[in-house]
């Protein structure tokens, strides 16, 4: 009897056993996944425990210090472990193929020591270093000094240790010779030249990895490293004749991680008759150079096929379908999986075509305006618009033919909780006109003066002052929305009290001790032990005052707020409000019992931690919403002390958080933001100004804070010097620049006051550290005093400039005043979202400040958010009535994350106690009489305006 597998069914099959665990059992060259920038390379015979071929193994550059080969992972170890571990390694050779901090940095690191978890590098019997003896682009600190120096000084009385240059005199040699030439399985040699320049590049390592098995089958790895196009030309020349008639498979492991500055063309040309089977590119997303040059990424996926070029980048340990490192072996490099395909365009391509896309369509209209104002633009503009232009014809052309191998082979596997991606039925994209042409010179063709923009209708542009015209009533007229936004506005997240408490004791009588600022309950307590009196001490007259009130609130709580004797909810915020800024400011509803308080703008800040998190917080799944909670408590005693403990595990922290997901994801933050980015284009294009430049531009800033924030909530951002926050806001600042800079809008006035406003805070920041000490013990909110200081030095900054009177600080004046006098209005009578955005235009349009683009561009947005708001409104309404927003728990194991919270956030330790000083309270009201405050009992009261980040908190609800 036969059975039938289908191909789904063998395809499985093969993916599990593609990715089951790997054994250390052929010789391989690794490309490893780093987390940074740059290049880290391993090469290991083909060894067992049980039988050792060789006991050599080479490692070839590094990345950088501290996001480079320290942060690998081999067999899913770190690297030095596994190759002591696994492969049986004695001999280690470090090879440096030039001394630029993205190749040497990470070496230097494991030299020094720095590799945290990892095997100390003195455990190894003996270890070669090899390089070509050149001062680099290091660390200042070891600019002049070599990897074999720097590890003499960091281990004095390791003496098994020796030197190899590459260098003899003008020329580069072969220095993989003798022993370190491998074995007959694995062996490593360089390309010999002779120098012709002085740069690192011009001198540095092309090392050819031979990998050959039973039978003679044989794969040769050539790791290029960053050799100039010079070194590659003489590679080339060298090598093709053998090579070619060789007929060997050859795996390119790219040059200069195939920036657009080196051309692969030559290289990878079919009439070399090079039989090129994959090709490498060593680099991950988020590089600054948009490294891979997309016209290089065609050439490679035009000679060896979709599935044969690999990018480290887009590998992610333990995504299913996805490997961890690239492995080169003797039958050469596995072809990837559609996931991985996937991730390659999510990451590569995808982002890359819009830029690439907006940044031709600006340079355009630079031109254009140009032209139309009698001029001429300069030759560099034309040939930034052509080297966009080659851009955006070769993504479009990989976009496409990654749609189509996706549409015939869909990815097998998903990361959790990510939908099936559809990639549509694509059409060939169609041949765009040459950007050159004797027509007009040799220059692009661009519109000329008087026509109309392209896709945005036939007419003329209108003014900017009929456009805002157009738009000012609408703008005018949004404070009467604000009933249909109070009536669909859910209460997300929330901090609630009053878990059970039981006790074997019962208690007979509480009383308070004041002492200064501080207060100890006193409780006269009966258990099998007899009558005892016990303390709980430590406490601030506001957390008990609040406490007490939030189990016992007053007639006038009652009455005023609707607050019953059995309300749990500590806070929970409203929504965020969009005035100008994505997420500028939040809305919260606050308990009334400590509102006004420390503890107030404890919960606040506690409340916003799942959203708004520093990124190296453990992981959660995506969720719709979540509540904070203190899990159900026990009272014991030790040595004369009351203690609340959880009742479950883990026993420390008494709060935790529930997280709720949807059948059908239909909410969150990019959600708002991307309807917003399609009402944005649908505003800009029936105004007919979706072609101007700052249009253009301000839609790309909108599409760039949807990739950080996903990048934020995902928590994929390379860790670099300091925090992951301070990282991924250093990245955001330079990729705004980009922005500005792409779009050659970067000396205008806008971006100018933005780079001030950073240096205004940095001012502050700086001395805020100073501070922060005194400013935690004090218990009082700095914020309102910081945020005036950072508008002080601001507005210094902005004077000394002299731009105090351009009409875009004249603006943010007008929109500071109005923020100022909503949060200082009389209780009940803050202004909505809509009264504050009318009261602004209207007061730009009084001051005739209406006439700049930037004005234009915020009325345009002004309008597209409301339109995105009010159809995320109708969409979630629509899904509430058919049952698809069901919520229902997610099973999460929350412990990691609430000891990194403990650990790390201060917030979250306050808000741990205030709740175990309720839970006592309350425990003592179900048991005995409480007792009542004293006049001496008062709690300390201030004006809440607490920050997280770029986010601003405001209570709702009054004491």
């Amino acid at each position: 009897m036969t059975s039938r597998l289908s191909k789904v069914t063998l395809a499985v099959m093969g993916l599990l056993l593609y990715f089951a665990p790997e054994t250390a059992n052929a010789q391989e060259v690794i490309c490893l996944t780093i987390q940074g920038k740059g290049t880290a390379t391993v090469m290991i015979p083909n060894n067992t425990k049980e039988n050792v071929v060789s006991d050599t193994a080479y490692i070839l550059d590094g990345g950088e210090a501290t996001t480079g080969i320290t942060t690998a992972r081999l067999n899913d170890k770190p690297i030095l472990q596994a190759l002591l571990n696994d492969y049986s390694i004695k001999h280690l050779v470090f090879v440096c193929s030039h001394p630029d901090r993205d190749h040497m940095g990470g070496l230097m690191a494991i030299v020094k020591n720095k590799n945290e978890n990892d095997t100390d590098l003195e455990q190894f019997d003996r270890i070669t270093f090899v390089d070509t003896e050149v001062d680099g682009e290091v660390l200042p600190t070891d600019a002049k000094k070599s990897l074999f120096k720097t590890f003499q000084e960091f281990h004095p009385a390791y003496d098994k240790v020796e030197h190899k240059s590459a260098r003899k005199g003008d020329k580069i040699v072969n220095a993989f010779t003798g022993e370190l030439a491998g074995t007959e399985q694995l062996k490593v040699a360089n390309l010999s030249y002779t120098i012709t320049g002085g740069r690192p590049h011009d001198q540095a390592l092309i090392v050819e990895h031979s990998l050959i098995g039973e039978g003679g089958v044989k794969s040769i790895a050539v790791n290029f490293d960053d050799a100039e196009n010079g070194l590659v030309g003489e590679w080339i020349r060298q090598r093709v004749e053998t090579l070619g008639k060789a007929r060997t498979p050859l795996i390119c492991i790219v040059p200069h991680h195939g920036s657009n500055n080196t051309d692969l063309s030559p290289l990878l040309d079919p009439k070399l008759k090079l039989n090129w089977q994959s090709t490498v590119f060593t680099v991950n997303p988020r590089n600054k150079f948009k490294h891979p040059g997309a016209r290089n990424m065609e050439t490679a996926i035009r000679l060896v096929g979709l599935k044969n070029v690999h990018i480290t980048g887009r590998l992610a340990p333990g995504i299913d379908g996805v490997r961890e490192n690239v492995r080169i072996t003797t039958a050469g490099v596995a072809e990837s999986t559609p996931q991985e395909i996937r991730r390659m365009h999510d990451l590569f391509i995808a982002p890359r075509l819009i830029e690439a896309r907006a940044a031709q369509d600006l340079l355009q209209d630079q031109i254009f305006e140009e032209r139309a104002a009698g001029g001429d633009a300069e030759a560099k503009v034309f040939r930034e618009l052509e080297k966009h232009m080659e851009s955006f014809e070769a993504l479009e052309w990989i976009d496409y033919h990654i749609r189509e191998h996706l549409r015939k082979n869909p990815p097998l596997f998903l990361p959790p909780g990510d939908k099936p991606w559809d990639p549509g039925s694509p059409s060939e994209p169609s041949k765009r006109p040459k950007a050159l042409g004797p027509q007009n010179g040799g220059k692009p063709v661009v519109r000329q003066a008087g026509e109309p923009n392209p896709g945005s209708g036939s007419g003329d542009v209108k003014s900017l002052e009929a456009i805002s015209r157009e738009l000012l009533p609408e703008a005018k007229s949004r404070a009467e929305s604000g009933e249909a936004e109070k009536r669909i506005r859910p209460i997300k997240g929330g901090v609630i009290l009053c878990g059970a408490v039981t006790s074997e004791m019962r208690p007979l009588e509480a009383r308070y001790r004041t002492n200064d600022e501080r207060v100890e309950i006193e409780v006269d307590i009966a258990d099998k032990a007899g009558v005892g009196t016990l303390v709980y001490d430590d406490v601030t007259m506001t957390e008990l005052w609040s406490a007490y009130y939030f189990i016992r609130p007053t007639k006038k709580m009652q009455e005023s707020f609707g607050v019953g004797e059995s309300s749990t909810g500590l806070v929970g915020y409203t929504g965020r409000r969009f005035f100008f800024e994505l997420n500028e400011e939040w809305k919260f509803g606050i308990h009334p019992a400590i509102a006004r308080t420390v503890i107030g703008r404890d919960a606040m800040h506690l409340d916003m931690l799942l959203s708004c998190r520093s990124l190296d917080y453990p992981k959660v799944p995506r969720y719709d919403t979540y509540q904070w909670y203190d899990q159900n408590a026990a009272v014991t005693q030790h040595e004369g002390r009351l203690m609340i403990r959880p009742k479950s595990d883990p026993s420390s922290p008494l709060m935790r958080f529930r997280l709720w997901g949807v059948k059908e994801e239909l909410s969150g933050v990019s959600e708002l933001q991307k309807l917003l980015l399609d009402d944005f284009d649908e505003v800009a294009s029936n105004l007919k100004i979706n072609n101007m430049a700052e249009c253009r531009l301000r839609r790309a800033e909108l599409a760039l804070e949807i990739e950080l924030q996903k990048e934020s909530n995902e928590a994929r951002h390379p860790k670099s010097n300091g925090s992951l926050q301070l990282a991924f806001e250093n990245d955001r600042n330079e990729r705004l620049d980009a922005l500005w800079k792409n779009a050659n809008l970067d000396s205008e006035t806008p971006r100018k006051l933005a780079r001030l406003k950073q240096k205004a805070v940095a001012l502050v920041a700086k001395r805020l550290n100073a501070d922060d000490v005194t400013r935690r013990v004090s218990g009082e909110s700095p914020d309102d005093a910081d945020e005036a200081e950072v508008w002080k030095q601001y507005r210094d900054l902005v004077a000394a400039e002299k731009l105090d009177t351009e009409s875009a600080f004249k603006r943010q004046v007008l929109r500071r005043n109005i923020i100022l006098k909503s949060r200082n209005a009389p209780d009940g009578k803050n202004p909505t979202d809509q009264e504050m955005n009318a009261e602004y235009f209207k007061l730009i349009e009084e001051e005739g400040l209406l006439q700049d683009p930037w004005a234009l561009i915020e009325l345009c947005e002004n309008k597209a958010r409301f339109t995105a708001f009010v159809r995320l409104v109708r969409e979630h309404g629509e899904a509430e009535k058919t049952g698809k927003r069901t919520l229902s728990n997610l099973e999460y194991d929350e412990s990691d994350y609430l000891k990194t919270a403990y650990a790390s956030f201060p917030p979250y330790r306050r808000i741990e106690r205030f709740a175990r000083i309720v839970a006592l309270l309350q425990w003592l009201q179900n048991n005995t009489v409480l007792p009542d405050l004293t006049a001496d009992v008062k709690p300390i009261t201030m004006k809440i305006s607490a920050r997280l980040g770029r986010e601003r908190v405001a209570p709702t609800q009054p004491e």
